[in-house]
């Protein structure tokens, strides 16, 4: 075997794009430390807590393009060890690839694509919010043999490549969803009477003609009410790769359902390979500085359309291109290939818990903590904690920082930093791990978000 042909096989049995997350979240979680259960509003609450749209401090209208977050994260991972796996020859290859793709769960690679959102605030009645966005998600773990061909000179046989690769495996799996989120105040309790709400707006109309402005009288009365909000969001999914694959004594096995022009983007019709249905539910709550937030989201599944196939005569390792491999799959050329009935694959659903305290006008906190509610690929391990600070400076930049832990991955240190014309006008980028670009030694997460644009419409402040 080359060494252009292992690597194929490698890419074979890897994403051609490596991207992930330790704790996945939307991108704008990336860039605001991790902990937004409590904070996220208008759209940014689509997949996070759709409760928090129906808060009074929710825009009339709010809209954004092009939301990404990608990333790629190993307990064995570092900054050096990157370096090591990119310089061709280096004699430490095979030892770095063992420690980063077989250590500990392998690899993990994540990525959401946010095309666009949209929300809108309907007076007495509540917030809407669609969205259109990309999400893959993978583990990658090459086996500790395997690891050392990526240096290996000479003619390799094929029956020899694979016997090295026993042990491989990847899970993968690409979907794009359209969201559908409501949220609303459900009730309150305390705050102002009714007398007392005429009083404050009729003050607060006295002051606005006396001094020519306007002051917060009329919020500070009501925001001695607790208020409770709650919210649901729906999701149509279109599944659109899934890919379960090993390396044993038998040779490659895997269930799969792949469209032939992977990893390309294309139309979405009734022919993708996966369909499903999901939800979000969310309950929220507001009392003077604090905000409360719990939800469980992506409750669902996918259907897909799956095939499986066993590689036993290592045919497949002599083709150079993806497209080749999945037309000699489906032209039933390979032994032991056959078709399934549909497989259903469960959502890494989670159940989050958040609080945030808005310490002035510039300052907040926020902390989550979040369960994983099943073993679906791309779930958590174990419970993931976060704390962030949000800092606002001159109205144009506001700095958020925190510090996140989950099982298996350790301590890092979420950044983000957004730049804002106004109120009206914003955008951010970020990381999930600030310390793995500083030289963090283990549990590297080189990841980042990027948010294009972000407009804010207010409408008419309500007495």
């Amino acid at each position: 075997m080359r060494k252009s042909t292992f690597i194929y096989c490698i890419l074979f049995l890897s994403p051609s794009i490596l991207w992930s997350q330790v704790e996945y979240v939307l991108p704008v979680g990336s860039a605001k430390s991790g902990a937004i259960t409590a904070m996220a509003n208008d759209w940014e609450a689509i997949g996070v807590n759709p409760a928090n749209m129906g808060w009074q401090s929710t825009d009339l209208v709010s809209f954004s393009l092009l939301d990404l977050g990608v990333g790629l994260q190993s307990a064995g991972m570092n900054m050096k060890g990157i370096h090591t796996m990119l310089r061709s020859g280096d004699t430490n290859q095979p030892s770095t690839a063992k420690q980063i793709l077989n250590v500990n769960h392998g690899i993990n690679l994540f990525a959401d694509m946010n095309w666009f959102a949209f929300s809108l605030k309907v007076n007495k009645i509540g917030t809407f919010a669609i969205s259109v966005n990309d999400k893959l998600v993978s583990n990658f773990s090459i086996s500790p043999s395997g690891a050392t061909l990526i240096t290996q000179k000479g003619h390799i046989s094929d029956s020899t490549a694979l016997r090295k690769l026993i042990g491989t495996s990847l899970s993968l799996y690409q979907y794009r969803e359209f969201n559908l989120d409501f949220g609303r105040q459900l009730f309150e309790i305390g705050g102002a009477d009714k007398a007392n709400e005429d009083y404050y707006v009729n003050y607060n109309v006295r002051y606005l003609n006396y001094l020519g402005q306007g002051n917060d009288t009329v919020q500070k009365a009501d925001s001695n009410a607790f208020k409770v909000y709650g919210g649901i969001g729906l999701k149509y999914i279109w599944g659109e790769t899934y890919f379960n694959g090993n390396v044993d004594n038998e040779g490659i096995n895997a269930d799969y359902a792949v469209q032939q022009n992977f990893p390309a983007f294309t139309p979405l019709s009734a022919t993708n390979p996966g369909h499903g249905l999901a939800a979000d539910l969310g309950l929220s709550a507001t009392y003077k500085k604090w905000t409360f937030g719990v939800s469980a989201t992506d409750i669902g599944s996918i259907t897909w359309h799956q095939s499986s196939f066993t590689i036993a005569d290592t045919a497949i390792f002599g083709l150079n291109n993806f497209g080749k491999v999945i037309d000699k799959i489906d032209s039933n050329k390979i032994i032991d290939f056959k078709k399934n009935s549909n497989v259903t694959m469960m959502l890494p659903t989670k159940l989050r818990f958040g609080a945030a305290y808005q310490v002035s006008k510039r300052v907040a906190l926020s902390s989550d903590i979040i369960f994983p509610l099943n073993n679906a690929i791309g779930n958590l391990a174990g419970p993931y904690f976060a704390f962030g600070t949000q800092l606002c400076v001159w109205k144009v930049l506001i700095f958020n920082i925190g510090i996140a832990t989950t099982t298996y991955y350790g301590t890092s240190v979420p950044l983000g930093v957004s730049l804002c014309a106004g109120h009206t006008v914003q955008m951010y980028f970020g990381t999930t791990d600030v310390l793995t670009l500083l030289g963090k030694p283990t549990n590297g997460n080189v990841s980042a978000a990027f948010g294009l644009i972000r407009i804010n419409i207010r409408g008419k402040k309500q007495a």
